[in-house]
């Protein structure tokens, strides 16, 4: 479980009597980070399943998932429990992340048995989490939105993998090509059709909203449609174009609608 991930929130009006539920939405809004377990931080939030989860699979040595094994030959009393990362005392939020690739995942994984999370990689702070003195507007946000906690990244691997089953359903396997299992990004970029130019073939407005610095995290921008897109082009127009100015202004307008009624905030693991 490598990263939260998603948040998705819809802006609706009053529902009347001829219309679905779902007729009133306005906007869906994707908001994808990483490297971020939902435990990482909601563990502690009230009401989730976290780390008082009391139907959490028991493991081999008899103890909970969360007694995560650091000696393999005596994992009964060799363990490391989840432990708070303050960042109010310490400079938590600058921590480095412990390895996470396909062959590192498959190792922490352990054929389903889930207890290598700190053998199979050096554990470094991979059972640190954060509280609600911690992340306040990330407990904001879930005192606001219906929390979601049963979302699970889309294959064991790094980044870019996960990031194309967001922005293409795929990571290339189901699309008759080879599978990508890491962060390569060949030029002139991936051939199979991403979710924006289905939506923009079926008349559905969308639009990447992304800062100027986007860490290279526009899964778009790693496909030749995007790619050889031009100004003037929807793809380019809506898809390519980078602005700090734009990021603030719709994506906040739309998160702070006067009319939020149908609510959504989706954790992913990635």
């Amino acid at each position: 479980m490598k990263a939260f991930g998603v948040i998705a929130a819809a802006s609706v009006v009053a529902v009347t009597t001829a219309q679905r539920p779902v007729d009133a939405i306005e906007h869906i809004v994707i908001w994808m980070q990483e490297n971020r377990a939902y435990d990482h931080y909601y563990g502690m939030a009230p009401g989730v399943r976290g780390f008082n989860d009391r139907s959490a699979m028991l493991l081999r040595s008899g103890h909970s998932i969360f007694f995560q094994p650091s000696n393999q030959n005596t994992p009964e009393t060799s363990y490391i429990l989840p432990f708070q990362t303050s960042t109010l005392t310490t400079s938590a939020t600058c921590m480095n992340a412990p390895a996470m690739d396909y062959t590192t995942d498959i190792l922490m994984w352990n054929g389903a048995r889930y207890d290598s999370w700190c053998t199979g990689r050096a554990p470094g702070m991979g059972m640190g989490y954060f509280n609600r003195s911690d992340l306040p507007y990330y407990y904001q946000l879930y005192g606001n939105f219906t929390a979601l906690d049963a979302y699970h990244q889309s294959t064991f691997t790094q980044t870019n993998p996960n990031r194309l089953h967001l922005f293409s359903g795929s990571n290339g396997l189901s699309v008759g090509q080879s599978a990508v299992l890491d962060n390569s990004e060949p030029k002139p970029g991936w051939t199979w059709i991403t979710m924006a130019e289905v939506l923009e073939a079926n008349n559905v407005s969308w639009r990447t909203i992304q800062q100027p610095d986007n860490f290279d995290d526009d899964g778009n921008a790693w496909f030749k449609s995007f790619h050889d897109a031009k100004p003037g082009d929807p793809l380019y127009e809506k898809g390519v174009i980078k602005s700090q100015t734009l990021l603030q202004s719709s994506t906040m307008s739309s998160l702070r609608a006067p009319s939020l009624r149908l609510r959504g905030l989706s954790a992913l693991n990635h």
